[in-house]
């Protein structure tokens, strides 16, 4: 049996054709929230983690391996904002609160990293009242990061000299896997900023994280249509 199609339906074909692809498409873009890291540890409240406030000043770095990001359930994408699970708030908030990240080959923080990092977030002050004790702190990124799904990614935070320190500010962390020990450095000290002095000291764990991941890249421009001769309402009750 020859089948011969007429142009209404390549006409019906080509729109459905032309929906499944758009629909796919929306359906990558969608975006999704990773967590990297489990249990219950915290840092102590004398111990260095982003929000801890035992000094004035703190710079800390942590590599989260590649091999975290994808059993996480990530993929190559735009970052776009990023959380911490804070159980102890600190007793003030924090100025000159910045977040920095790179795409980076090395897989622990054995060595100091030495690359270039982009700014994704502040300087600007992390006030109290935006803190929630025991619950998942989500920033915002002003800039948003791509990772491109190869590589480690390294986060840094940053706050600058901010007076009245005390005892305060612990979030949830854990051990990363092998190979990625130490997974963190930091650098604190008392009247000074730290953010422009690379964190000398190392530490095993580093902080669980969330990760808000979207499309690598967005669509641009208008889908092209296929045109067809025939009626525009020639599909109903039209067999394949």
């Amino acid at each position: 049996m020859n089948h011969i199609y007429s142009p209404m339906r390549r006409m019906c074909l080509s729109v459905l054709v032309t929906v499944l692809a758009v629909t796919g498409l929306a359906t990558s873009a969608l975006a999704q929230t990773i967590t990297l890291g489990t249990g219950t540890g915290v840092n102590c409240t004398t111990c260095a983690s982003p929000i801890n406030h035992y000094y004035e000043s703190m710079h800390y770095q942590a590599v989260y391996t590649a091999a975290e990001l994808t059993a996480a359930g990530g993929a190559a994408g735009t970052i776009t904002s990023v959380a911490l699970y804070i159980t102890q708030l600190p007793n003030v908030g924090l100025n000159g609160f910045t977040i920095k990240m790179a795409n980076v080959g090395q897989s622990n923080m054995s060595v100091a990293y030495a690359g270039a990092l982009t700014t994704t977030y502040g300087p600007a002050t992390y006030p109290l009242a935006s803190m929630t004790a025991n619950a998942w702190n989500t920033i915002t990124l002003a800039t948003p990061f791509v990772w491109d799904g190869a590589s480690n990614l390294l986060i840094d935070w940053c706050y600058s000299t901010t007076t009245g320190w005390s005892s305060t500010g612990q979030n949830r962390e854990y051990t990363g896997p092998v190979g990625n020990t130490p997974g963190a450095r930091f650098y604190r000290t008392d009247g000074a900023n730290t953010c422009p002095t690379t964190p000398s000291n190392t530490v095993t764990t580093k902080p669980q994280i969330q990760l808000t991941l979207g499309a690598a890249a967005a669509c641009s421009g208008t889908p092209t249509t296929p045109t067809a001769s025939g009626p525009a309402n020639a599909c109903s009750g039209v067999a394949f």
